[in-house]
């Protein structure tokens, strides 16, 4: 009877809980470093382009990883 205990039984939810969000947290976190490279090779890629074709070399604003870091954040927040 090991579950007989009703304390017992409220940490193991909450640990359950603990470890599902962590994981939840990690895999979002991953994606967005993988977004965040996928996004930085084709920034590269584009720079390239610009110096061959003599255009400024002015990186536009990347709102994307400010936004990717604001969800991450605010997930993180809310766990």
């Amino acid at each position: 009877m090991c579950f007989s205990n009703p304390h017992r039984q409220l940490w193991k939810g909450l640990l359950l809980g603990m470890a599902r969000s962590t994981l939840y947290a990690i895999a979002l976190w991953q994606t967005v470093i993988i977004h965040e490279w996928y996004y930085l090779q084709k920034e590269r890629k584009r720079k390239k382009e610009r110096k061959k074709a003599g255009l400024d070399n002015v990186r536009p604003f990347d709102c994307m990883c400010v936004l990717s870091t604001c969800v991450l954040l605010c997930f993180l927040l809310f766990l």
